[in-house]
């Protein structure tokens, strides 16, 4: 879904009126990475929650050793690195660097819980939200247009990437918490 919608974002940053517009070579990195940071963030998540499967299937984990996963998670996000240091704009660079800040600050909020039903904790779990699933999709959507050539979008394009993450949140827990 994050790759999706952030190539979807660079083709709608892209166009120019005349067909469809493709992707550039920095926007598909990207694309690439915020998969990338995802598959990365999950394998340490199976570790810290010691989940055995994920989405019905063996967890990095499980199949492996927590060492193993962790330092799995670590290579796909140094690949992810490799692939942003190729992209070489220092705005790009600032901002796909703070999701994955946002990325350990969710955690680090999911860890704490103390979650509840008061108007604070509904604004807390909209934030953990944003941090744990709606920064992948905010900082690609901005990235990828500041790579396209309506560089002017990319805070429409990080508000726009920020809203469907949390949407993709907050509706993806409700369906999991349906089906427990």
């Amino acid at each position: 879904m994050r790759p999706r919608v952030a190539a979807a974002m660079a083709g709608a940053a892209n166009f120019q009126g005349d067909g469809l517009a493709q992707l550039n070579w920095r926007q598909e990195r990207v694309v690439e990475m915020v998969e990338m940071y995802h598959t990365s963030s999950l394998y340490h998540d199976d570790v810290i929650d010691a989940a055995s499967t994920r989405r019905g299937h063996p967890s990095a984990s499980s199949l492996w050793s927590p060492r193993h996963a962790v330092l799995g998670g670590d290579f796909v996000l140094a690949s992810a690195y490799s692939l942003l240091s190729q992209i070489d704009r220092q705005e790009v660079s600032e901002s796909m660097s703070q999701t994955l800040a946002d990325l350990v600050a969710g955690e680090l909020l999911q860890m704490a819980g103390g979650l509840d039903s008061s108007e604070e904790g509904v604004q807390l779990y909209t934030h953990k939200c944003y941090l744990k699933t709606g920064t992948l999709f905010a900082h690609s959507c901005r990235s990828v247009a500041l790579l396209s050539t309506s560089p002017h979008l990319a805070e429409k394009a990080e508000t726009y990437g920020r809203e469907i993450g949390i949407a993709f949140q907050v509706t993806f827990l409700s369906i999991l918490h349906f089906l427990i």
